[in-house]
């Protein structure tokens, strides 16, 4: 049970995106609070401070994304969801296995196959629909916390995603021609983050390795726009087992870039 202290489901504004209709199509074991409204969904599951919580909401106030970047979504479009990964050792590839989760549930869901931009962004057509945050909160020498965040555009239409950003951005509805059920993508999301997180600790490099499968970018020529240095250049090899891409760059040494943004790749996105 969940105490006092916690944050209880609220009523409003929730539409028919409650616990129980995700409960009902769920599968694996996690316990559920679904908020009308929060500051961030982060913040939440860091004050409840334990694994197998999910923490969703209608809306948040300052959702973010990577590098301090804003997550802007209207009411009731989007899963926002965040959760806490405790694991005895280093979370060495851990930002590997949400992006994989995701792309099982708009499978399941919608039977779109989507594909992966490194270092977090899931795309259907080209078009991100899709992007994670990991926060490493806590790391000792025997054991770690990383606290996840989701968000995947649903039930947007080309009127409300941003006009002017680095990467156009689509919707589940928008690309499947349908709308989607928030609750049933909700549950099977759970369901594909349980099992890969499993995968994840019993083989990482076969997580490693699906993951490398539906990355987009591979031997293609890239440029990537690096925290506090000049761009690199350089084509892209390999993810290796922490999540770092491998590039060649043109004096034929390879370096493991662990944090950036894409800005172009030679076939234009």
């Amino acid at each position: 049970m969940l105490g006092n202290s916690e944050p209880r489901e609220s009523n409003g504004s929730l539409g028919s995106f409650h616990s129980w209709r995700i409960r009902s199509r769920l599968q694996a074991r996690w316990r559920l609070v679904v908020l009308a409204e929060v500051g961030s969904t982060n913040d939440v599951v860091w004050r409840l401070g334990r694994e197998g919580v999910a923490v969703f909401a209608n809306v948040q106030r300052i959702g973010r994304g990577r590098r301090g970047r804003a997550w802007v979504a209207p009411p009731g479009s989007s899963i926002l969801l965040s959760l806490m990964v405790a694991h005895d050792g280093p979370l060495i590839g851990l930002a590997l296995v949400p992006a994989l989760a995701i792309c099982d549930a708009i499978w399941g869901v919608t039977g779109l196959a989507a594909a992966l931009k490194w270092p977090n962004d899931v795309l259907l057509g080209g078009r991100k629909v899709s992007g994670v945050l990991v926060e490493n909160r806590q790391t000792d020498a025997r054991s770690a916390r990383a606290i996840v965040g989701i968000g995947i555009n649903v039930q947007q239409e080309d009127r409300d995603l941003p006009a002017r950003v680095a990467y156009p951005a689509t919707s589940l509805r928008l690309a499947s021609g349908l709308p989607v059920d928030r609750a049933h993508l909700a549950a099977r999301l759970l369901d594909s983050l349980a099992s890969r997180i499993e995968e994840w600790r019993a083989a990482p490099e076969r997580t490693r390795q699906h993951w490398r499968d539906r990355l987009t970018m591979l031997g293609q020529r890239v440029t990537i726009e690096v925290p506090g240095a000049p761009p690199l250049r350089g084509v892209a090899e390999d993810v290796d087992r922490t999540g770092a891409l491998v590039l060649r760059l043109s004096d034929g040494t390879a370096r493991a870039v662990s944090e950036g943004t894409v800005l172009a790749t030679d076939d234009g996105r």
